[in-house]
C-alpha cells in the first residue's frame, strides 16, 4: 500500500484520468473528491462487499436449483429405462 500525506485542497493523480482531491478534514473524517471517467466505476468498499455477497448468494441458488433439476432428470431417466 502506498501511503501519501496531503493537505486540504491538494490532489493525488492516478494514471492519466483519475484524480483525488482532499475536500475537507475534520477530527475523525476526511472527504475526498474523485474525478474519473464515467466508464470507470467508483464504489465505497462496503458497497463492493455487498455486491460480492449478493453475487455469491445468487450463484449458490443457481447451483442448488441446477442440482435439484439434475437429480429429478436422473430419477426420470432411471425410472423409464
Amino acid at each position: 500500500m502506498l501511503v501519501l500525506t496531503r493537505k486540504l485542497g491538494q490532489k493525488i493523480v492516478i494514471g492519466e484520468s483519475i484524480s483525488l482531491t482532499i475536500i475537507s478534514i475534520d477530527e475523525h473524517r476526511v472527504q475526498i473528491g474523485i474525478e474519473a471517467p464515467r466508464k470507470i466505476p467508483v464504489y465505497r468498499l462496503e458497497v463492493v462487499e455487498k455486491i460480492r455477497e449478493y453475487n455469491r448468494e445468487s450463484s449458490r441458488v443457481k447451483v442448488d436449483v441446477a442440482r435439484t433439476v439434475a437429480q429429478k432428470l436422473k430419477n426420470i431417466i432411471n425410472n423409464t429405462s
